[in-house]
């Protein structure tokens, strides 16, 4: 903390051979609306990521972080500045934590993605890559609301601090920029589809069973058993590699829309350039993830979202049906196909709405991560 009282707090970040831009997962982009919102506090001086075990040199030129303005510091440089470090995509070891108290940090962790879940997988099915605990004892907890129903008892009382909740943040900054640098911009946005039959993309990763295409594959092939002329493809995006898996030839592989060769399951492809050169409608399917980048994108680009987010539903936005209910599902890309383009104006009104609620300078947002921020300081959470 400097002379006038401000605070100097740092966000824990980490990159890979598989994270090498902010699009290889919502994470990064997520602590990049972390970084803006706590540098829109009046009681915050510096805002900079902070990282270990690797070098800065080895920091990838995609993440473009230079024109950003975000300033990276290796731990034992900010050690001795910071007031605040926030666990992000660098998980903090037990050693790291025990420095960081010796200089009088306060410890949070920003809980982004699911934990409890994928802690059961590795359970379950013996995995040593569970996310876990390593013994910490945190100073707070903020985690997104839809991780809040399956992960807060998890979280406090392994964490033996408070959950709180933090709101969800999200602008178009980096789709916008990523649709410049393609030049996407006259193709980006939903278009009505010239020809018969609709192209439905999916978004899922399959990599757990928090987000998996199986009820939007079943969703699809019963509007596509009923009207044949009603899908022109359908492109499971991320999924290239489950065409191995016996459990899902057997499914998939008997349905009408791979025999007819309706469906593909494809390589990862950035929602960007998925909108601009696949699609004509989102259609997504999870379990207690309710709030997707991906849903976002596809609401700014004005595309017709099918759902079963409880969240978005609660937001009247986009096309929502019940969990795993595929025959409601059915009946909903069955509507969006006859009636969105007559309702699209008065969709994208709400889709604005909606949005601008998740931009991280809007000023209840700010206020919120005020107050978290404000807790961390008066130890109001340590249990």
């Amino acid at each position: 903390m400097n002379r006038e009282g401000k605070l100097r707090i740092g966000i824990s970040f980490g990159w890979n051979s598989a994270n090498d831009s902010f699009w290889s997962s919502g994470m990064g982009q997520n602590l990049y609306f972390l970084y803006q919102v706590l540098k829109a506090q009046p009681n915050v001086e510096e805002v900079m990521f902070v990282y270990w075990g690797q070098k800065g040199s080895t920091l990838p030129k995609e993440m473009d972080v230079r024109r950003m303005h975000i300033p990276f510091r290796q731990l034992s440089d900010a050690i001795h500045t910071i007031d605040v470090l926030i666990e992000g995509t660098r998980l903090i070891k037990k050693d790291e934590a025990d420095l960081c108290y010796n200089h009088g940090i306060k410890l949070v962790v920003y809980k982004m993605g699911e934990t409890l879940i994928r802690d059961m997988e590795a359970l379950v099915h013996k995995h040593h890559d569970g996310l876990g605990f390593r013994g910490i004892s945190y100073d707070a907890v903020w985690m997104l609301p839809h991780l809040m129903e399956t992960n807060r008892d998890y979280l406090q009382i392994m964490s033996n601090a408070r959950v709180q909740e933090a709101p969800m943040l999200w602008s178009p900054y980096f789709i916008d920029k990523e649709v410049k640098k393609r030049h996407l911009e006259d193709t980006i946005t939903y278009q009505t589809p010239m020809t018969p039959g609709y192209r439905i993309t999916t978004f899922e990763s399959n990599m757990d069973v928090v987000k998996t295409t199986m009820t939007s594959i079943l969703i699809m092939e019963e509007v596509y058993r009923k009207d044949k002329n009603s899908i022109a493809h359908a492109y499971l995006l991320g999924t290239e590699w489950a065409r191995a898996i016996p459990a899902f030839k057997g499914f998939a592989g008997r349905t009408d829309l791979v025999v007819d060769k309706i469906l593909s399951v494809e390589q990862r492809i950035i929602t960007p350039v998925a909108l601009a050169e696949l699609t004509d409608i989102v259609l997504a399917s999870q379990w207690h993830c309710g709030l997707n980048y991906s849903y976002f994108e596809a609401l700014y680009e004005e595309y017709p979202l099918v759902h079963n987010s409880k969240f978005l539903q609660a937001a009247d936005v986009g096309y929502y049906y019940p969990e795993f209910d595929a025959y409601k599902g059915a009946k909903q890309l069955t509507y969006v196909m006859h009636h969105y383009d007559k309702e699209r104006s008065q969709q994208v009104k709400k889709n604005q709405a909606y949005l601008q609620s998740l931009d991280p300078l809007q000023e209840a947002n700010v206020a919120r991560y005020g107050q978290l921020l404000q807790d961390v300081m008066n130890n109001r959470n340590r249990l």
